[in-house]
Parts: C-alpha cells; structure tokens; sequence
C-alpha cells in the first residue's frame, strides 16, 4: 500500500516538474496516461479485490499530491486551478480508480476477464472523448492528436497484454468497443 502511495507522488512529482520543460504533445500524453498506466499496475497486483481498490486510490491520491504540491513550489500556482474544473478533476479520479479496480478484474481467465479488460480499454476512451469534447467546446485543446493516439495505443496494448489468449482479446475488444462507441457518440 505505502509503494503505491510513493510511486503515486513520484511521477505525479515528476510529470509535475517536467509541466514547462517538455513541449505540449508530450505533456498531453504524459499526464493522464502515465497515471493511468500505473494505477492499472498498482491494481493489478492487488492480493484481493479491496486491496487492488486500496491501492489503486493511494496511487491516484499520490499523484494527485504531488500535483497540487507541485503547482505551488514549482510553478507558483494556485492549487486550486489544478485540471480545468472541479468536475473534470473528479471524473479524473473516478476513472483512475475504477482502472485501477478493473486491472485487478484482469487475472480472472474467464469472461469476466474479458469484461474488465473491455472496460478497461473503453475507460481510456471514454478519458480521450472527453479530451475530444473539451477541444470542440474551447477550439483551444493543443495536443488532441496526441492525446486520441496515446489513449488508443493504451487502450489496445491493455487488451492485448492482460488477456491470455485470443479468443479472450476478441472478446474483450468487442466488449470495450460496444461499451465505448456509444460513449463517444454521446460525449461528442
């Protein structure tokens, strides 16, 4: 548990430092799905359904930490102007938690497996839509193609290397597109 809570402000402090050193695209990529990558490790190496859901929000609230401290050594911001809003934080959140909850749904070798794998991928589309939704409102999203990519490439690479065999990455595709498709109709 404590790991999880220290690997959490360790790249949440990392990708906080390197907020004005890396050019956007890369930023764009890094912030959501580097969290997203190691909630998903943290979950997935959880002994038990409570422990992965433990881990999985001390590591969302470690980078969520090392965020806001961040904001305020580094960049002399306001902790309160960390994400666009409050909402978008908390959407955030709850999908890296449940990623979290969803990694650790992964060990099962049965259908259930491929449910949460499906749902898995269809989280990190479900994040890229709402990226997506914001550039239309705004028109001032810089870095949406990078974001569409990473999410897609995480999204597959999540199917692909947590089902054991074929049949269960079919399944989990389909599953994760039928879950995603009217997500992002909705959403956009």
């Amino acid at each position: 548990m404590l790991i999880a809570l220290i690997a959490g402000a360790i790249l949440g402090a990392i990708i906080a430092t390197f907020d004005q050193m890396v050019p956007r695209a890369v930023y764009v990529v890094l912030d959501p799905y580097a969290f997203f990558l190691l909630v998903m490790l943290m979950g997935r190496i959880g002994l038990g359904f409570g422990w992965a859901l433990v881990n999985s929000v001390l590591a969302t609230f470690g980078t969520l930490l090392a965020e806001l401290v961040g904001s305020v050594i580094v960049h002399g911001e306001s902790p309160l102007t960390l994400g666009q809003s409050g909402t978008g934080l908390n959407t955030l959140l709850c999908l890296l938690v449940i990623a979290g909850v969803l990694a650790y749904g992964t060990r099962r070798h049965d259908y259930w497996g491929d449910l949460a794998a499906g749902a898995l991928g269809a989280v990190m589309v479900a994040n890229m839509s709402d990226d997506l939704a914001h550039w239309r409102r705004t028109a001032s999203f810089d870095g949406w193609e990078w974001s569409l990519g990473a999410a897609s490439i995480v999204a597959v690479a999540c199917v692909v290397c947590l089902r054991p065999n074929t049949g269960g990455r079919l399944r989990a595709i389909l599953l994760g597109m039928a879950i995603a498709v009217p997500f992002v109709l909705f959403a956009i």
